[in-house]
């Protein structure tokens, strides 16, 4: 079965090493939407991904189709996969910030739909 999977969260510019970040924030989020949307495009698990959100406001959200045996199956390869991207693009998550990163993910919501077959 094929699910539509979105993961939405906040991208919070931290300092980095005790310094603050170089650069606009706006820029900084820019970069991390693009590479995101980047990695994402690495990941077979990931079919037609894609990357939106509003910058000023640092909101992000990430969506792709999964195959899955289940909406669990589904939500938890969709995450899995969509972690695995914010992470290579520099991105920590909950689980992932004791890491020295800048940039970081709040996590909102993750939810699946099942698409109707094709």
């Amino acid at each position: 079965m094929k699910y539509e999977i979105t993961l939405r969260g906040t991208l919070v510019v931290t300092p980095e090493l005790g310094d603050e970040p170089a650069g606009n924030t706006d820029d900084i989020l820019r970069c991390a939407f693009e590479q995101t949307m980047d990695e994402m495009l690495k990941l077979p698990d990931l079919q037609d991904p894609s990357v939106s959100g509003a910058v000023a406001q640092g909101e992000i959200v990430l969506a792709a189709t999964v195959d899955g045996a289940d909406y669990g199956d589904a939500v938890k390869t969709g995450d899995t996969a969509m972690r695995t991207a914010l992470h290579a693009a520099g991105i920590g998550t909950e689980a992932w910030n004791h890491l020295p990163r800048h940039i970081r993910i709040e996590c909102t919501k993750v939810e699946a739909e099942e698409l109707a077959n094709a």
